[in-house]
């Protein structure tokens, strides 16, 4: 165990040997280290950016902020939960493994992740732009915004709320969303005038503006579906 913060930047270590738990930041940039072994939990942020990690091993559990920017980790195993923002960009990780919960911001730009798997809640904002993400897969909530452009994502699958804005601008793409499927409550404002929904299906709840195609866009949103409360 290591109660404060620890830095393998530039050091000679190759091993994590036995440890299982740091309470404070790990910093992993620049080091020679390429499993984590039997680590299990970093108590605050995780940076793995630029560095040589291939395999976290046993992580089960990141307190606070993940960097996983131009990182060689391909898949995130049986880490469960990450307290804070992750940043995927230019990465390898394409397996988010047992992933459930997210307590930041995501931001899947330029990386290569195209399953959500078994996400059930992510507390901050999602964007999709220019990402691969082809399925939400068990996402049910968003406590941020939702940002889907130039996107291979055609589904909003089994999102049920999204507590910030909603943003899908894909009406020039060749894959696109048609309908909001089962989500229920938005309550931030609504912006498709640049996509291509037609259903609204099951939203009952709007808590901001609604902004529907403009008249360039053929076969847009014609009926207002379930929609109670605007």
């Amino acid at each position: 165990t290591i109660n404060g913060d620890v830095s393998f930047r530039d050091s000679k270590i190759e091993s994590l040997n036995n440890l299982q738990y740091v309470k404070g930041d790990i910093v992993f940039s620049g080091s020679k280290i390429k499993s984590l072994g039997n680590l299990e939990t970093i108590g605050m942020r995780a940076f793995f950016e630029n560095s040589n990690v291939e395999d976290i091993g046993n992580l089960i559990s990141i307190g606070g902020e993940a960097n996983f920017e131009n990182a060689k980790i391909v898949s995130l195993n049986n880490l469960k939960h990450i307290g804070g923002n992750i940043n995927f960009k230019n990465s390898k990780v394409s397996n988010l493994g047992r992933l459930q919960t997210i307590n930041g911001n995501v931001d899947f730009t330029l990386s290569e992740i195209k399953h959500l798997y078994g996400i059930k809640s992510i507390a901050g904002d999602v964007s999709l732009h220019n990402s691969k993400i082809e399925d939400l897969g068990t996402l049910a909530y968003v406590g941020g915004n939702f940002w889907v452009s130039h996107s291979k994502i055609t589904s909003m699958g089994n999102l049920k709320v999204i507590k910030g804005n909603l943003d899908i601008n894909n009406s020039n793409d060749s894959s696109a969303i048609y309908s909001l499927n089962g989500l229920l409550a938005i309550y931030g404002n609504v912006d498709l005038r640049y996509s291509k929904v037609q259903r609204l299906d099951s939203l009952l709840y709007v808590g901001g503006d609604l902004k529907l195609q403009t008249g360039f866009i053929k076969n847009g949103v014609e009926d207002l579906g379930n929609l109670v409360y605007i």
